[in-house]
């Protein structure tokens, strides 16, 4: 593989990401949906999310950790499991989803607890 290959791979490869594939059960899944949107159109409930299962794969891949942990779309999962079912890949869609819960949750808890930062002296 180029050096030029190698170097798009790893900027390709942001960190949240990589925080994803590292803490999320079933996180390294994200990677390989190829947003063909079978998931949000299974979906009892597609309609009303903000950002439909293949849209937070994508921005968890392009990086936008804050915009995907103030999103409302991994509430919106009810479990059904037609998403998986549906999936041409069989991806875990719904596993995704209520580990993302976790997430997102531990994200906000540590926000609210973490000490304020210390102003310069």
């Amino acid at each position: 593989m180029s050096d030029l290959n190698t170097a798009m791979i790893e900027k390709y490869r942001t960190s949240f990401l990589k925080e994803v594939e590292a803490n999320v059960e079933e996180g390294e899944w994200v990677k390989m949906c190829m947003q063909c949107g079978v998931c949000s159109g299974s979906c009892p409930l597609g309609k009303f999310w903000d950002h439909p299962p293949q849209e937070i794969f994508m921005m968890i891949r392009a990086g936008k950790r804050e915009e995907v942990l103030t999103s409302d779309a991994m509430w919106m999962c009810t479990s059904c499991y037609n998403c998986i079912v549906r999936c041409p890949r069989g991806l875990p869609i719904t596993t995704s989803c209520t580990a993302s819960r976790t997430t997102r949750s531990a994200s906000v808890w540590c926000r609210r607890t973490s000490p304020p930062p210390s102003s310069p002296s």
